[in-house]
């Protein structure tokens, strides 16, 4: 018995209450089989709800910490020095941690380092079914599942995935994370690096889900099809804003975002260097619909020489607005194919390589320019926040259509920079290379 479950022993009985006693306690795991509990899943077993399960700075490996099941219970199980020093290795012979016993929130994975994490299907690293834990500031690096979610799978979920590293993990479907089953994840301040799907979705894939998608960033992750850095299809509707896409590749469609058959809300999302066959940035596919808006695209390309910004085929009609598209490597900036017409309007096209005109089949709503958007600095620091005369200010755009801001960034130099939007602090996803 450790000495926190001591102490509650020994008040108990000097106060003779008779009563349940509500005291939560700490259960220490070292590395080497010492301390309170002499596995993870064994201190674990041994906590209630409300314990903490500490893990001391080490590499955890062997039965019993690997495979591990929270088995429904609401404890945390954190390390105590981070996850750059506490790493808990599958050795490739199963995964790092089950929820599939109705986990809500509070059961908590924090600040632990999963590595060679392997499932012949699901989830090389986590495996969620039914269950809704927390997992926050931990590592997920070259994990694996043979089917979907290299690291992480989730069905039938609403875990939140926070403030992560997803680096190297690979899977058919979803390099990182996979959701399906009207999960409803919270995906935020995650870091998304390096990941690979064999088919779709490089970092994140979703299914008949709506995850809430933002404050990520997804930096060359890839996919052989679609979806470089996320796919989604059947029906999926998530919300992504406030992300940095920044150089991830699909060898089929979407370096950025595949879509098929999906109505996300893309607002306020920087995509930078991304490239795949059809769609640099965003691929929408068979009646994909859902708003594209105030979004800033920089330098995308598309190997097909078409649609380096965005792409709509098949009766895919997304709404289309205050984009500014810049710069692009290769391709037109928008490209609309198989009776698809979306309403472009208060878009900047500039400067790109296929040109800047709307193209056939779209439906121009007003507001659209082709004018150098004046940004405060990309070339030296990927600053792009916009002047403030740049036709993409509020009230500078052309009569007689006002638009308001356009792109993804307000003014911030030029003039008194204006008021943040909520998500200022994560300025520097934005800033900087």
């Amino acid at each position: 018995m450790n000495k926190t479950a001591v102490f509650c022993a020994l008040f108990v009985a000097l106060t003779g209450s008779g009563v349940h006693l509500l005291c939560a306690e700490t259960w220490r795991i070292e590395a080497n089989g010492t301390g309170d509990a002499p596995t993870i899943q064994a201190g674990i077993d041994s906590t209630s709800a409300g314990d903490t399960v500490v893990l001391s700075p080490g590499t955890f490996a062997g039965a019993g910490n690997h495979n591990i099941d929270f088995k429904g219970k609401a404890v945390t199980v954190e390390s105590s020095a981070g996850a750059e020093f506490t790493t808990i290795d599958c050795q490739g012979v199963g995964r790092g941690f089950i929820f599939t016993s109705g986990e809500g929130t509070s059961s908590i994975l924090r600040g632990v380092r999963i590595v060679n994490g392997y499932h012949t299907l699901f989830g090389g690293a986590i495996y969620c079914v039914n269950a809704s834990p927390t997992i926050e500031n931990s590592i997920f690096f070259g994990n694996q599942a043979g089917f979907r979610g290299g690291a992480i799978y989730c069905d039938m979920s609403s875990a939140v995935v926070d403030g992560n590293s997803f680096e190297d993990n690979n899977a058919s479907y979803g390099g990182a994370l996979w959701c399906s089953g009207l999960s409803s994840l919270v995906i935020t301040a995650n870091e998304f690096r390096s990941n690979t799907a064999e088919i779709s979705g490089g970092a994140v894939a979703c299914r008949s889900s709506a995850p809430s998608i933002e404050e990520n960033r997804f930096t060359e992750n890839s996919a052989t099809n679609d979806g470089g850095a996320i796919f989604c299809d059947q029906g999926s509707s998530p919300s992504v804003s406030m992300n940095s896409f920044r150089s991830n590749t699909a060898q089929g469609n979407g370096g950025g975002i595949g879509l098929l058959q999906s109505s996300p809300t893309i607002e306020y999302n920087l995509f930078r260097g991304n490239g795949s066959t059809l769609g640099g940035g965003v691929y929408c596919d068979n009646f994909s619909a859902g708003p594209i808006c105030y979004n800033t695209f920089d330098e995308n390309s598309a190997g097909s020489g078409t649609g380096a910004a965005i792409y709509c085929t098949n009766y895919s009609a997304p709404p289309i607005s205050n984009n500014i598209v810049v710069n692009s490597a290769a391709g037109n900036a928008l490209d609309t194919k198989n009776d698809s017409a979306p309403l472009v309007s208060c878009c900047c096209f500039f400067n790109n390589a296929g040109g800047d005109a709307l193209p056939p089949g779209s439906i121009d709503g007003g507001g659209n320019c082709s004018q150098d958007p004046e940004f405060c600095g990309i070339d030296g620091s990927g600053n792009y926040y916009l002047q403030a005369d740049s036709p993409c200010a509020p009230g500078n755009t052309p009569a007689p259509k006002q638009c308001g801001q356009i792109g993804a960034f307000p003014v911030s130099c030029g003039t008194t920079p204006a008021e943040q939007k909520t998500w200022g602090a994560i300025k520097s996803l934005y800033q900087g290379e």
